[in-house]
C-alpha cells in the first residue's frame, strides 16, 4: 500500500526542516556579528553581484526543474541535464567576463573588480549545485541534500566569512565565503553519488523545450524576486541596497527555509501523484495547511517585533531598516504560500500558464518599485507587497481549480491559524507596551509569549474540533513524530539483531 503525501513529506522533510531551522538560528548569530563588522555599502556591493549571479544561474535551475517534471527516473535525462548545465554555465561565465568592462562601471563597481571577477569565475560551481539540488530532490535524497547544504553554510557562509571579515577583508569576506559554501556543498552532494555527474548524454528535444519554458518562468520569477533590489540600487544607491537587503534577509531566511522544503519535497511528491486526483488534492490541502500555520504565524511575529528584531540582530546603525522590514513582513504569508500554489501548477505540467503569471508578477514588481522609489525604501517595499498579493490571488485561483478545491474550503483551512495569530499578537503587543526592559530581554520574553499562545490555541482547536482539516493535519504530524521517534529508537536494536 502506498504511503500518504503527508507521511512521505514528513519522512523526507523532518530532517530537512530541523536542519534548515537550525541553520537559521546559527545564521542569525552570524548575521548579527557581520552587521557589526561590515558596512551597508559592502553589503550593497555583494548584493548587486549576487543579483548578477542569480540571473545567470537561471538556466541550470530550469534544467533541474525540467528533469523532475518529465524525466521520471530516466538516467539518460539526468546525463543530458549534466551536459546542458555545464555548457550553459561555462558559456554564461565567459559572457559575464567578456562584458565586465561594460557591467562594472554600469553598476558602480569600479573599486571592486576582484569581487566581480571571482564570483563570475565560480559560476560553473554554483550552477552545478543548483542543478544537483533538483536532481537529489527528484530522487527523494532529502537527507543528503540537507547535510550538504548545512555543511556548506557552516564552513563557508559562517566560519570563512566571519574569519575574513574580522581580518578586515570587507566585501571579499562575503565573496570567498559564498564560493567556499558552494564548493563544500557540491562535495557533499556528490559524496557516494559521484555517478550523477559522470553520466553525459546528448539532450533530447523534450528536455530542451521543457527547460526553455522553465527558463522563461525562472526569468520572470527572478525579476519578481529581485526587481525591487535592482530598482533600489539604481534609484537609491548601493548603501540603500545594503540596508534593504538586510531587511529583506531578516524576513526571508525563515520563509526560504520553509519554501525550500516545499519546493524540494512537495514538488516531486505531487508530480508523482498527478494522475491520482484524490491524492493530488489531499497533498495540496496539506501543503496549504502547512503554509497557513507557518506563514501567518511568522508574518504576525515579524510585524509585532519588527523594531526589536532589527535593533537586536543588526544593531543601532541599521535602524533605517526597521520600516522596510515591517512592511515586507506583511507579505510573509504570500511569499511562502505562492510556492505551494505554483508547485501545484508545475506538478500538474501547466508550465505555460505559470510563465504568464510570473511575467505579470515581474512587471508589477518592477513598475511598482519604480513608482514607490519616490517614497524611499518604504515605498518600494509597499509596492512589492501589493504586487505579491496580486500575483498570489491569480496563482491560488488557478491552483484551486487544478486541485478541485473550492475557494470557501481553501479559506476555511486558514481560519484557526488566523485566529491564533491575532490573539498571540495582541498578547505580545500588550506585554511590550507595559514593559520597560532592555531590547534583548523584551524580545526574548515577547517571543516566548507569542509562540506559546499560538501553539496552545492551535492544539486546543485540534482537540476540540477533531474533525476539521487543521486538526487532522496536526494529529497526522503528531502521529508521524511518534512514529519517527519510535523508529529512531528501534533502529540501533534492529542493527544489533542483524
Amino acid at each position: 500500500m502506498s504511503q500518504s503525501i503527508t507521511a512521505k513529506a514528513f519522512k523526507g522533510g523532518l530532517f530537512s526542516i530541523f536542519m534548515r531551522f537550525g541553520n537559521i538560528g546559527i545564521n542569525i548569530i552570524v548575521l548579527s556579528l557581520l552587521a557589526r563588522l561590515l558596512s551597508p555599502l559592502e553589503y550593497g556591493v555583494f548584493g548587486i553581484i549576487t543579483l548578477i549571479v542569480g540571473l545567470i544561474s537561471i538556466v541550470p535551475a530550469s534544467i533541474g526543474q525540467s528533469i523532475v517534471q518529465i524525466a521520471q527516473d530516466d538516467p539518460a535525462a539526468v546525463g543530458a541535464g549534466n551536459v546542458l548545465t555545464l555548457a550553459a554555465s561555462f558559456l554564461c561565465c565567459l559572457m559575464a567576463l567578456c562584458l565586465a568592462a561594460i557591467l562594472i562601471p554600469l553598476i558602480g563597481l569600479d573599486a571592486y573588480h576582484g569581487a566581480y571577477f571571482w564570483m563570475m569565475v565560480s559560476l560553473p560551481l554554483i550552477s552545478m549545485t543548483v542543478y544537483l539540488d533538483s536532481v537529489l530532490g527528484h530522487r527523494h535524497q532529502f537527507y543528503r541534500a540537507s547535510v550538504a547544504d548545512f555543511a556548506g553554510q557552516v564552513s563557508g557562509s559562517y566560519l570563512a566569512t566571519l574569519i575574513l571579515a574580522s581580518l578586515g577583508q570587507g566585501v571579499m569576506a562575503l565573496i570567498w565565503g559564498n564560493i567556499i559554501y558552494y564548493g563544500v556543498k557540491l562535495i557533499g552532494q556528490l559524496a557516494g553519488n559521484a555517478s550523477i555527474v559522470t553520466k553525459l548524454r546528448r539532450p533530447n528535444s523534450n528536455i530542451v523545450k521543457s527547460s526553455a519554458w522553465f527558463t522563461v518562468i525562472q526569468l520572470a520569477n527572478y525579476l519578481g524576486r529581485s526587481g525591487d533590489n535592482l530598482v533600489v540600487s539604481h534609484a537609491l544607491g548601493l548603501p540603500a541596497l545594503g540596508i534593504y537587503g538586510r531587511a529583506y534577509n531578516l524576513m526571508a531566511k525563515p520563509v526560504l527555509a520553509v519554501s525550500g522544503f516545499v519546493g524540494s519535497i512537495f514538488y516531486p511528491l505531487l508530480a508523482s501523484v498527478r494522475s491520482e486526483p484524490a491524492r493530488f488534492r489531499r497533498g495540496y490541502e496539506r501543503a496549504t495547511l502547512f503554509c497557513a500555520l507557518l506563514g501567518l504565524s511568522l508574518g504576525g511575529y515579524f510585524i509585532v517585533h519588527s523594531r526589536l528584531i532589527v535593533l537586536v540582530v543588526l544593531g543601532n546603525k541599521w535602524d533605517t531598516a526597521v520600516a522596510p522590514f515591517a512592511v515586507l513582513a506583511a507579505a510573509t504569508y504570500f511569499r511562502l504560500a505562492y510556492r505551494v500554489t505554483e508547485t501545484v501548477a508545475f506538478a500538474a505540467g501547466k508550465v505555460r500558464s505559470a510563465a504568464s503569471r510570473q511575467l505579470i508578477y515581474a512587471l508589477l514588481v518592477v513598475v511598482g518599485a519604480l513608482f514607490g522609489s519616490h517614497w524611499g525604501l518604504v515605498g518600494i517595499a509597499t509596492a512589492v507587497c501589493i504586487a505579491l498579493a496580486a500575483f498570489f490571488a491569480l496563482s491560488v485561483s488557478f491552483a484551486n481549480k487544478l486541485a478541485g478545491l473550492a475557494t470557501y474550503d481553501w479559506l476555511k483551512l486558514h481560519i484557526p491559524s488566523a485566529i491564533a495569530v491575532l490573539l498571540a499578537a495582541a498578547c505580545s503587543r500588550l506585554l511590550l507596551s507595559h514593559t520597560h526592559l532592555s531590547e534583548l530581554l523584551s524580545l526574548v520574553l515577547s517571543t516566548m509569549l507569542y509562540w506559546s499562545i499560538f501553539t496552545m490555541i492551535i492544539l486546543m482547536h485540534s482537540f476540540i474540533n477533531s474533525k476539521s482539516e487543521t486538526s487532522l493535519f496536526v494529529h497526522s504530524l503528531i502521529l508521524q513524530v511518534f512514529k519517527f521517534d519510535i523508529a529512531q529508537r528501534l533502529a540501533p536494536n534492529a542493527r544489533k539483531a542483524c
